[in-house]
């Protein structure tokens, strides 16, 4: 049985992050996730929490 999630015996983000988009590019993740969103209402992410600016933002 082939294991789902590949056991790393070091952990080198470099590696992981070329797996990780090589593994997208055959699979084709990123148009797959346009095309199904097709007609439908658009969203957007905020990142971070607000209150992190806050603080700064009353200060100016």
């Amino acid at each position: 049985m082939s294991k789902r999630f590949t056991e790393y015996s070091q952990f080198d983000l470099s590696q992981v992050n070329k797996d990780v988009l090589k593994k997208w590019d055959e699979n084709e993740v990123f148009a797959k996730s346009m095309t199904e969103r097709d007609g439908c209402p658009s969203y957007v992410f905020y990142e971070g929490p607000p209150r992190q600016m806050v603080c700064r933002v009353f200060t100016m």
